[in-house]
């Protein structure tokens, strides 16, 4: 029976760990395909440098940039790292607190904790009426009578001259600039909302002049 003890250890070893693997295996797996996977040509491009119009291995060079300007008095990247951890340990020290704070008078719902609701709903209800009524009020209704008064066909023309171009090279999505991907050191967004725009302003501008 002693004999049998040290297969059992072993066997009873074995089992742990493929129970523990088996937990570890399906994260493990949705990170290298949504994580990995999507992100695998970024990560290569941090190895590479834009150059010439084409994208050129640079092994560790980009890296080693990084830190000598990470190290350089009055860097833009070593002000962007500094404002980036004094943002982290403000949300940390003093936010935080406060977040779990107010949360717990939530949870009680102590005495005046709608108004506390209210002021802490407030700013992201108002920014978000506020965006709209810039948008209804400058884009839609400011600027559109304007553009079509004084503009209208200059801006038609650069909408037919700039998306002609995208879709003469194959695009079937708007692009973040007129350069595609090549634009921003080989980084261009091929696909961005913003650049969409335009459709409401031909829409706007065709219609106006039909009238």
């Amino acid at each position: 029976m002693a004999k049998d003890r040290p297969n059992y250890f072993k066997k009873a070893h074995v089992s742990k760990n493929i129970f523990v693997w088996s937990f570890l295996a399906y994260p493990l797996l949705l990170f290298l395909i949504f994580y990995v996977g999507v992100n695998i040509n970024s990560i290569l491009n941090a190895f590479k440098n834009y150059q010439d119009g084409t994208m050129q291995f640079v092994g560790f060079d980009n890296f080693k940039e990084f830190i000598n300007r990470l190290t350089s008095d009055g860097d833009i990247i070593q002000i962007s790292i500094k404002n980036s951890l004094i943002i982290y340990l403000v949300s940390l020290l003093i936010c935080m607190p406060l977040y779990i704070f107010f949360s717990y008078l939530l949870f009680k719902k102590v005495k005046g904790h709608r108004t506390i609701l209210f002021l802490i709903m407030a700013p992201t209800i108002l920014s978000s009426m506020v965006f709209a009524l810039i948008f209804k009020y400058f884009t839609l209704e400011g600027i559109g009578p304007l553009l079509s008064i004084n503009y209208r066909n200059y801006i038609l023309e650069d909408i037919d001259r700039t998306y002609a171009y995208m879709l003469e090279k194959g695009a079937t999505t708007f692009w973040e600039t007129i350069k595609g991907k090549e634009d921003f050191d080989g980084a261009g967004s091929l696909c961005h909302g913003w650049s969409a725009l335009p459709i409401y302003y031909y829409h706007t501008l065709l219609k106006k002049g039909e009238e």
